[in-house]
């Protein structure tokens, strides 16, 4: 995640060794205050959800390509396989702290898909709870502090994520009529594949998702928005490559089993054909 034009950051990432605290795993957790018009550019989440608690200014979290303004006191919830960057506008600059987990509990862990399926859109995952906030930083203090309190930790982020499923779950009903329409239907299967980028198996997986026929769904996804599904997912899973292999940690090759593809050569001749190069090189040196 590349940082731009900030005036002061607090930092504390463990992308690729989570902390374990009970059955819930800390990511990262900071605080960012932005200069004016500074951001963080584009970037992909991996397997963990993500809190963003705003608590000055104004700007936007732009999550799959869909701005949404967010002002002191919003909580903006991100899923794994976003494509997620946050911006800035120059009057009121903006401050935010943020918190990533994750969960190998699978009783916690279905609830929280359950949210993501229930709650598609990029509009419905702005919120607001002060309880949140305040956890949030708690914890980042606890971090601060140099010595931090496990069983302080464990207890603010199992309550952190207890008060987000709360919320969603309560706010559900208000969200049930946009399943009908078929230009939503479309969007939820757009959502769902950006969400999901790294572990789609295969397309007829939104049979089970959507509750339709995959043919049904084909049909509806293509003569709503003139492209198909397939296509959609190809270059979605190609721009999360390209995000990756923009960051410089991956290999070629890790970045090609990461989207599931069959082989490097598959991925480079698919890469090629939507952005005329060749991935190699963009990553890391290969191995």
């Amino acid at each position: 995640m590349e940082k731009n034009n900030e005036k002061y950051q607090v930092d504390h990432s463990f992308l690729s060794e989570p902390v374990p605290y009970g059955e819930l795993s800390l990511v990262q957790v900071g605080r960012l205050f932005l200069n004016e018009n500074g951001g963080v550019s584009e970037h992909t989440h991996l397997n963990w959800f993500e809190l963003t608690a705003v608590t000055d200014g104004e700007g936007e979290v732009v999550t799959n390509g869909h701005r949404i303004p967010v002002e002191r006191g919003d909580l903006f919830f991100s899923y794994p396989g976003d494509f997620h960057a946050i911006t800035t506008g120059d009057s009121h600059p903006l401050k935010f702290d943020y918190l990533a987990f994750w969960t190998e509990d699978e009783g916690l862990a279905f609830r929280l898909l359950d949210i993501e399926q229930r709650h598609p859109t990029a509009e419905s995952r702005r919120f607001r709870d002060g309880r949140i906030d305040a956890m949030i930083a708690d914890i980042l203090a606890e971090w601060e502090s140099g010595e931090p309190s496990c069983e302080m930790v464990e207890t603010a982020l199992r309550y952190v994520v207890l008060r987000v499923l709360h919320d969603f779950e309560e706010s559900t009903a208000s969200h049930a009529e946009i399943a009908d329409s078929k230009r939503a239907l479309c969007y939820r299967i757009m959502t769902y594949i950006d969400s999901h980028i790294f572990s789609v198996d295969s397309l007829k997986d939104l049979t089970d998702v959507m509750n339709y026929r995959y043919s049904y769904l084909s049909e509806v996804f293509r003569k709503t928005t003139g492209d198909t599904i397939a296509h959609y997912f190809r270059d979605r899973r190609l721009e999360a490559g390209k995000l990756l292999l923009g960051e410089g940690k991956m290999t070629v090759s890790e970045v090609a089993e990461k989207l599931g593809y069959s082989s490097v050569y598959s991925f480079s001749r698919s890469y090629k054909a939507l952005f005329g190069v060749c991935p190699t090189g963009l990553g890391r040196k290969q191995k």
